[in-house]
């Protein structure tokens, strides 16, 4: 388990946040997984500073893809040459959450 697995979460609110747990204000360390409609790479940003809401939000169901709101692309893995976390259009890679916290 890397520590990305330890530390990501998926909010009801369709944020995916890197970092502790517990909430943003509290931990200003914890940072918004955001596709900026720009970059072929997902960014970390610090979430309160992220003008477009959607552009922070993400769908997901389980055993199914991770699309952004905003951008209607989905966040899939890419293993050519490296192991590279992208955004593009959707392919059919599916994510699973492994942990629930209620």
């Amino acid at each position: 388990m890397t520590n990305v697995e330890k530390l990501t979460r998926y909010t009801r609110e369709g944020f995916l946040h890197l970092g502790a747990l517990g909430t943003t204000t509290l931990l200003p360390d914890t940072r918004c997984l955001v596709d900026n409609s720009k970059s072929r790479f997902p960014q970390l940003l610090d979430c309160d500073k992220v003008k477009s809401s959607l552009h922070k939000r993400w769908n997901f169901i389980q055993n199914g893809a991770i699309m952004n709101k905003g951008t209607g692309r989905c966040l899939e893995v890419e293993s050519r040459p490296s192991i590279d976390l992208i955004l593009r259009s959707c392919t059919g890679q599916r994510w699973t959450i492994k942990n629930f916290i209620k």
